[in-house]
Order: C-alpha cells, then sequence, then structure tokens
C-alpha cells in the first residue's frame, strides 16, 4: 500500500471509490476530496492541487498495488487558521465504505505522518467528533494524545497532537 496523488492512470479507480462512496455518504471526510466534481478530472485534479487557499494542503489517495483499489483519502493540511486549529486540526481522512474495519485507517494515517514530517510538520493536530470512536481509536493507535474537548457553534470536538 502507498500513498498517491491523482493522476490521469489511477483516475478510474478514485472515481470508483468516489461513486461507491458518494452513494453511501452524503458527508465524507476529508471535505478536499468531495469540494469539485471529480467526474471532471482536469477541474478536480485543480482543486486538489491548489487546494483551499489561503492554507496550503496535500491531498493523497491509499492505493493497494496488490488488489488495484483505492482505499481511501487524506488531506494535510500544512498551516492552520483560527478556525482550523478549532474544527479541522492539520489532518483530515476517510477511508471508503466497504473497506471499514480493516485497519486501513491507521495505515493511511501513519504513512501520512511520513508525509508531514517531509512537510516540515514536528508535530499534528486531529481532531475528531466523540462519538467517532473509529477515528479516536484510530488517531490512538497512530499516537494521538488528548489535549481536550471543546463545543464550537453547538458541535462537540476532541482535539489529540500527535508529534512527528
Amino acid at each position: 500500500m502507498k500513498l498517491v496523488k491523482l493522476t490521469k492512470e489511477n483516475y478510474p479507480l478514485v472515481v470508483e471509490m468516489m461513486d461507491e462512496w458518494t452513494n453511501v455518504e452524503k458527508d465524507i471526510t476529508p471535505w478536499a476530496i468531495v469540494r469539485s466534481d471529480y467526474h471532471d478530472f482536469e477541474n478536480y485534479k485543480v482543486s486538489l492541487e491548489n487546494g483551499f487557499k489561503p492554507i496550503d494542503e496535500s491531498t493523497f489517495f491509499l492505493y493497494d498495488e496488490v488488489e488495484n483499489i483505492m482505499l481511501g483519502a487524506i488531506n494535510i493540511r500544512h498551516d492552520l487558521s483560527e478556525l482550523m486549529l478549532l474544527k479541522t486540526g492539520h489532518i483530515g481522512y476517510g477511508i471508503r465504505p466497504n473497506m471499514r474495519g480493516k485497519g486501513y485507517g491507521t495505515t493511511q494515517l501513519n504513512m501520512s505522518l511520513i508525509e508531514s514530517k517531509k512537510l516540515g510538520l514536528s508535530k499534528v493536530l486531529l481532531i475528531c467528533d466523540p462519538n467517532n470512536l473509529a477515528s479516536k481509536h484510530t488517531i490512538i493507535a497512530c499516537g494521538g494524545v488528548f489535549e481536550n474537548e471543546i463545543t464550537y457553534n453547538e458541535y462537540q470536538y476532541q482535539r489529540y497532537w500527535i508529534t512527528l
């Protein structure tokens, strides 16, 4: 398994994953993979590469080269705005619905920590919904240390730091 950027060659696998994902869920994490129409390769690639300015970010897909399938996606924000410090953190990640519960989230997050270090980050903030036990366990399994739980706009967020 490896983290890959979107290319013309892997685009059909990304579309297949996204079609499945969007048919099952409406709130998909990371948001970066649904902020533009993934059916339009050129615009989708630009959206993933240019990010959500003014924040620099990198988006990767988790690719299983043995099975030739995209398993999930991860978005790393290189720095954080005040709002991101409260509700998104440095890394957003998700695994396609039919592949959850198999350890891929932990694998993907661990790989993203390596990428985060390459970007010059020394520690990363991860934030999850307190009711999302799978995400909480994944963060902790990757070294996340609980900082606090906050309320923002009536939503609860748990904040974890991982030192790289």
